[in-house]
């Protein structure tokens, strides 16, 4: 006589489990969907424009032992998972270590922002762009070095 066992409990439960997994699995994709969807991710940049202060004849400080050195401010276009956008970038060295701008979108005209000029003082710098949006930036914020 063979007597019937009742399946393991794995088994049984089986389909309640399947359908936890694939609960967690999606709120979880949702999650992070929603994350990305609301975070912008830059995938790559374009240098569009630079200055420099040397051309004004003016240097800042960077502190410690180093000597006074020339800064600069790029307008840089930004693409990533929100869209296109743009910014500036001023620092000694802009392209590897910069205090960062956001230009907001719509400054007064429907071209891409461009440089007017830069007014470089010994304790700021006013980026102007061609749409007459400025910006004044402490020079502190630009100054250091890594």
């Amino acid at each position: 006589m063979s007597q019937e066992q009742d399946p393991p409990t794995s088994i049984r439960w089986r389909p309640r489990n399947v359908l936890l997994a694939v609960l967690a699995t999606a709120l979880l994709t949702g999650t992070l969907g929603y994350a990305l969807a609301r975070s912008d991710v830059v995938l790559s940049t374009t240098v569009v424009q630079r200055e420099t202060s040397a051309d004004a004849g003016v240097t800042y400080e960077p502190g410690g032992a180093f000597d006074p050195r020339p800064a600069e401010v790029f307008l840089v276009r930004t693409r990533g998972t929100g869209g296109t956008g743009h910014e500036l970038r001023l620092g000694h060295d802009a392209g590897s270590y910069f205090h960062r701008v956001p230009v907001p979108a719509g400054t007064g005209t429907t071209d891409p922002p461009r440089i007017d000029g830069v007014d470089w003082d010994p304790g700021s710098a006013t980026v102007r762009l061609t749409s007459g949006y400025a910006v004044t930036v402490d020079a502190e914020k630009f100054v250091g070095l890594r």
